[in-house]
């Protein structure tokens, strides 16, 4: 919201009702990992979901960077050498997570296989332990089991999605819609009184984003609410059907896209995110019901143009080779195995 060009004063409106709408959305890649884990748990490895993903981010790394240049944008010969090389860099934090996750799938998949359902439930209670509540409460050395942005929680992520596929929530569709909501307003309105507590104690609002982290105990459970929701969801129009799967594809590289920093430094520079919150609450509210979809549309269809580009020069097929590479490889090994 605003690239963090605005930030409200500690405590106003506005800060209030920042910090609930980023709660609402602050499930977004919690989501995309339990969608990994719902659908992928049951599904054979390949070798092409890595490669693709890589084809998908080298690109469009390379491709923005270079764009952003042609642009004006001050951008080094570094920054240039490190556009193309993005998963060994900072520069996508969520994609190298989610590359290691995809190399560790076939393993946790058999794992998986083995649990019985109560073993399950065991495994999620120990990960909700380690990953959730410890990370939550230990306030002093928070990073020290994983950041909720790495690897380390993906992968738990992915095994409660597995569990879902498997197994489901006792929870109706109301009910999940319902603990969605009240997780993610507790997630934005405690964050007054977090830092009212942490102001009178270090002298600082430092704690006021206790739960703002991807691994905190109430995002946790507004991710896992609404992704149950959205499963029990019935969508009788078709159209709107037809809507949804046509997006459905595009919308990694909407992530890729608008948060290279190349492309976040000129939309913030151009998009009068400040000049809208000067106007007041709603007129900012206003700007972002606006801007928020145009962005993602325009995204969208630069990702459809590009899929359509790479399908001409034949890339399904070089990564249907992959495919076959990697059979050849594993039925090679078993060989040597027997």
């Amino acid at each position: 919201m605003g690239g963090g060009t605005v930030w409200p004063d500690f405590g106003t409106i506005e800060y209030i009702v920042y910090w609930c709408i980023d709660a609402f959305v602050f499930v977004c890649v919690n989501l995309f990992v339990l969608v990994s884990g719902y659908c992928l748990v049951t599904t054979e490895f390949k070798l092409s979901r890595i490669v693709r993903l890589w084809v998908e981010v080298e690109f469009y790394s390379v491709a923005c960077t270079l764009i952003c240049k042609f642009l004006g944008n001050e951008i080094s010969v570094a920054q240039l050498l490190k556009s193309a090389v993005p998963f060994t860099t900072e520069a996508y934090w969520y994609v190298t997570a989610y590359a290691i996750l995809l190399c560790f799938c076939p393993f946790i998949n058999k794992l998986l296989d083995c649990l019985s359902k109560q073993q399950y439930i065991a495994l999620i209670a120990a990960i909700n332990i380690i990953c959730v509540v410890l990370p939550t409460v230990l306030v002093w050395e928070r990073d020290l089991i994983t950041t909720g942005m790495d690897y380390e929680w993906l992968i738990p992520l992915y095994i409660i999605g597995g569990y879902i596929r498997k197994f489901g929530i006792p929870c109706g569709k109301n009910k999940a819609l319902v603990g969605y909501v009240l997780c993610s307003l507790i997630t934005g309105l405690v964050r007054v009184p977090l830092g009212l507590v942490s102001n009178r104690i270090v002298g600082s609002y430092v704690l006021s984003g206790l739960f703002f982290r991807y691994n905190s105990i109430t995002v946790v459970m507004a991710s896992v609410f609404l992704f149950w929701f959205l499963l029990n969801l019935n969508i009788g129009n078709d159209r709107l059907k037809r809507t949804i799967i046509w997006f459905g594809p595009l919308t990694f590289a909407v992530y890729l896209i608008h948060d290279n920093s190349n492309v976040r430094n000129i939309l913030w520079k151009i998009l009068p995110m400040e000049q809208l919150y000067a106007g007041g609450i709603m007129m900012y509210l206003g700007g972002l019901i606006v801007i928020a979809p145009t962005i993602f549309v325009v995204c969208c269809a630069i990702e459809k143009s590009r899929i359509q580009i790479f399908n001409q020069i034949g890339i399904q097929k070089f990564l249907h080779k992959w495919d076959l590479l990697f059979d050849e490889i594993k039925g090679q090994c078993l060989l040597l195995v027997k």
